[in-house]
């Protein structure tokens, strides 16, 4: 079964009244779900919400802080999902002033 990431099957926690902001910011630190081979821990799921959903749901300041603490490291030790694609959906829907200065120079010379 294909997993969506609002299925109440596989997250349980998600209440109807709950807005998708609110469930991002909650899921941020615990979410480990992502795109199949991408892998199933905290950042692989976090580069998934980044490409998958809106800035307007994002919990920015988080994101921020995760962009500027691991991107250099990205570099040097890539992950499966940190890709030319990848890079190039955030450079191409986040907010210029979330990304890291690394990121838009390796984003402008792609």
């Amino acid at each position: 079964q294909i997993a969506h990431p609002l299925n109440p099957y596989h997250y349980h926690h998600h209440s109807l009244t709950e807005s998708l902001k609110q469930y991002l910011d909650r899921e941020w630190e615990t979410r480990t779900a992502s795109r199949f081979g991408w892998g199933d821990n905290l950042n692989a799921a976090r580069a998934h919400v980044v490409v998958t959903w809106s800035h307007v749901y994002w919990p920015k300041e988080k994101v921020r802080t995760w962009l500027n603490e691991n991107w250099r490291s990205w570099q040097r030790h890539p992950p499966k999902w940190f890709d030319a694609k990848w890079r190039k959906k955030l450079g191409k829907y986040a907010p210029k002033d979330l990304l890291p200065k690394a990121a838009l120079q390796q984003i402008a010379g792609e």
